[in-house]
């Protein structure tokens, strides 16, 4: 990548750290600015934060927009956050209707004929790491952008000019190292109970029905024989290289690296050189700690003897359901029982932390399919569990599944994958739903905490007596924390291992006792982000 020093263009990043909970890194942001910089551009961020940002009300938007000087403004967002960023691209349209405004991330990957009615000037499709800076030189010369390839471009006549998708990069060591000053790491870092998130690696073979790596793959490989280049990874010295300069310069402000790569694992000797130098330049001069994402199939007593002496904290594990047919024919997971039990005991054979990651509300979801996922859960007793509702993401197998059925609630469809379902199934009424996602933790405890499961069935037959209406107040949600905490208390004192809410949140539950009752810092740290595999 030829690097620019003449330009003086000025480039700002608007990340709408928005739909998840609390705060959040954009690991690609931090990628782009150093792609940016190196060929000689400005960058500075505004990110959209409640808790660790700029509030998201347009006041407050708009007074920071006005602080800042820029040439073009650049925006990532999931489907999540794409209707609140664009109607932050509409505010600074009416200030600077002269500025380029772009919008890459995967929401304008899956569903770039948004762009038709969107505030957006063009939508960024798949890679932008060749692309972008591409598109911005063009615009600094004064030449023509509308053609460069994986832009859409809306013309100033409205109309939309769809450019072909470009190769992917095939080698990603030749990428610049991540930007850590572009984002305020420190304070994100404290606000994540000093965990970094970061990736090394990207594509996938599998076909999941919920998740988008098939259109990715479509996008992106042409001929069969380039899905061996598509699923691409740094080498193993170049992350632990990089890590190191992260530890150093952040020295004090780290815990745990949080690798959202989704399968490391799929290579076994790439892993256990990873883990090996992770070892030795990582873990034994500085201490800190990795959790990873993990495919059950793919973890093998090799790798989980080589994690657990490499100092990996916590592994997340995609269980989805233990409903086998489910996952296996609604899901197409390929992942087994037998698989997931397997994987969960070689992490607690190690000594690494297992968390879960459960959906609720798949089509074809009732009450006996949950009950198998409290089952399962109780055969594999994950530290932790997150508990969502199945969100069916555009151009998924199962979204197109879904919509064919008419089950699609749009007005919920991207609200989050916590509060509502978005979809409507025959097959559990919508109270039963909700119901089992919230009081979930206590389920598995009816039927697992022996005689103290009375205590947890005699709270439950109260909370099944509201309605819908009432199980949705936040007054409810504080009524049930409360009881919880005191529940557990209780189950505590007598030694009995129990499920509770984490942290007082209501998506994520762990093991109360699975490590001993004086839980320390290192065994409860968790970051609960939303990444997994």
């Amino acid at each position: 990548m030829k690097q620019n020093t003449n330009t003086k263009m000025r480039i700002l990043f608007v990340y709408p750290d928005i739909g998840t909970k609390g705060v959040n890194f954009s690991p690609a942001i931090q990628l782009l600015s150093a792609i940016l910089k190196k060929n000689g551009f400005s960058c500075e961020l505004l990110h959209i934060n409640d808790a660790c940002g700029v509030p998201s009300n347009d006041e407050a938007i708009l007074s920071e927009i006005r602080k800042k000087r820029f040439d073009i403004a650049l925006f990532t967002a999931t489907s999540f956050q794409y209707t609140r960023a664009n109607e932050i691209a509409g505010l600074i349209k009416r200030e600077y209707s002269r500025i380029p405004i772009l919008l890459g991330g995967t929401h304008a990957t899956i569903k770039p004929d948004d762009l038709d009615s969107s505030s957006f000037d063009a939508f960024c499709i798949g890679e932008g790491d060749e692309a972008l800076p591409e598109f911005i030189r063009r615009f600094e010369e004064k030449r023509d952008f509308t053609d460069v390839r994986n832009f859409h471009v809306k013309k100033p006549d409205g109309t939309i000019v769809r450019n072909e998708i470009g190769p992917f990069i095939r080698d990603l060591n030749l990428l610049p190292f991540w930007d850590m000053e572009i984002m305020d790491m420190k304070k994100i870092l404290l606000a994540r109970h000093k965990w970094l998130s970061i990736s090394f690696s990207r594509g996938c073979p599998f076909e999941c029905t919920f998740c988008i790596n098939h259109l990715l793959k479509a996008i992106n490989v042409r001929r069969p024989s380039e899905l061996k280049h598509y699923i691409r990874k740094r080498k193993a010295e170049l992350v632990v290289k990089e890590l190191a300069r992260i530890a150093e310069k952040l020295k004090g402000y780290i815990d745990v690296f949080n690798f959202d790569d989704d399968l490391l694992m799929l290579d076994k000797p790439y892993m256990l050189e990873l883990t090996k130098l992770y070892r030795e330049e990582i873990y034994t001069p500085y201490g800190i700690r990795y959790a990873m994402n993990c495919r059950a199939s793919c973890l093998d007593e090799d790798i989980a003897k080589a994690l657990g002496e490499s100092g990996c904290l916590e592994l997340r594990i995609g269980f989805e359901t233990g409903d086998e047919n489910l996952r296996q024919e609604m899901l197409k997971k390929g992942i087994t029982n037998a698989e997931l039990i397997r994987a969960f005991r070689l992490c607690d054979e190690y000594g690494i932390h297992t968390n879960s990651f459960a959906m609720i509300g798949i089509p074809g979801e009732n009450r006996e399919t949950v009950q198998k996922t409290v089952d399962m859960i109780i055969k594999l007793k994950p530290y932790l569990i997150r508990m969502t509702f199945l969100s069916p993401y555009f151009k998924t197998e199962i979204y197109e599944y879904c919509k064919k059925k008419n089950m699609i609630r749009e007005d919920k469809i991207f609200e989050d994958s916590f509060t509502d379902s978005p979809l409507k199934l025959g097959t559990i009424s919508e109270g039963d739903l909700l119901r089992y996602r919230l009081l979930f933790p206590w389920y598995i405890n009816v039927k697992m905490c022996g005689e103290s499961a009375s205590l947890y069935r005699k709270e439950l037959r109260k909370f099944e007596q509201y309605d819908f209406e009432k199980l949705r107040r936040e007054s409810t949600f504080k009524e049930l924390l409360g009881l919880d905490n005191k529940l557990s208390d209780v189950l505590a004192a007598s030694k009995t291992a129990h499920y509770r809410y984490f942290r007082n949140n209501l998506y994520y539950f762990n093991l109360r006792g699975k490590y001993g009752w004086n839980e320390t810092k290192a065994t409860v740290a968790t970051a609960t982000d939303d990444s997994g595999c």
